[in-house]
């Protein structure tokens, strides 16, 4: 098999010297003025001219187009695979490094709050400690002390330890929050969220020709000249 993908020079002389002739019809479709019977006949003239023109060049242009569409082809087959292959392994790796560093911190905050939970209860531990000091100091008779205590007592505050991450992100990786709508409901979407589907509404245009209303919506027609070579 071939290993070469062979492209023709491309010889662009004739088409270049059409541009003369096509700018010339456009001046005089500029300068056109359909006033009467013959300027419309003349106007129908240019049309089919202008029209044979464009085939004739559409012609040219995809016998130039074609070798270099099937090469383009080649080109795109020849890349595809190993570009694929690519692109599934990149996927996988991105998607078991989320799963490591989501579990890792899953793990870390669980830590965490398990230390919280510590804190918070060491924290409960020691003003209760203080508050039963404090009414025994009341039924003492020592309301002074009673109070000192419990003064003590709301400033106690321990902390919990806020652990680092446990993974260390490589150099030139890192990571962002990729943010989507999920639709669970259109009925209740906002109006300004809503998108006429324009190719369906189009279509029952051309099949009713406007005949049948749509709320919200108003059929229109244009005339287009169709013109035959």
């Amino acid at each position: 098999m071939e290993n070469t993908i062979k492209v023709k020079p491309i010889n662009t002389k004739e088409i270049k010297d059409a541009e003369t002739g096509t700018g010339l019809m456009l001046t005089n479709a500029e300068n056109s003025l359909i006033k009467t019977q013959r300027d419309y006949e003349v106007g129908a003239t240019l049309l089919k001219e202008v029209k044979a023109t464009a085939k004739d060049l559409d012609i040219k242009r995809r016998t130039i187009t074609k070798p270099l569409d099937e090469a383009k082809k080649a080109v795109m087959d020849l890349f595809r695979k190993p570009l694929d292959m690519l692109t599934r392994a990149e996927s996988l790796i991105k998607k078991r490094m989320v799963v490591y560093t989501t579990e890792q911190e899953r793990i870390r905050k669980e830590r965490e709050d398990k230390l919280r939970r510590q804190a918070e209860a060491e924290e409960r531990r020691k003003k209760k400690a203080l508050e039963d000091r404090a009414k025994k100091a009341e039924e003492a008779g020592n309301t002074e002390k009673a109070a000192e205590l419990r003064e003590k007592a709301e400033e106690i505050k321990v902390d919990a330890p806020v652990l680092a991450p446990t993974v260390e992100t490589p150099k030139g990786i890192s990571y962002k929050d990729r943010w989507y709508a999920v639709v669970v409901d259109k009925t209740k979407l906002p109006i300004e969220y809503l998108m006429p589907d324009m190719l369906m509404l189009n279509r029952f245009a051309v099949a009713t020709k406007g005949k049948i209303p749509v709320s919200g919506v108003e059929f229109k027609s244009e005339k287009i000249v169709a013109g035959r070579i």
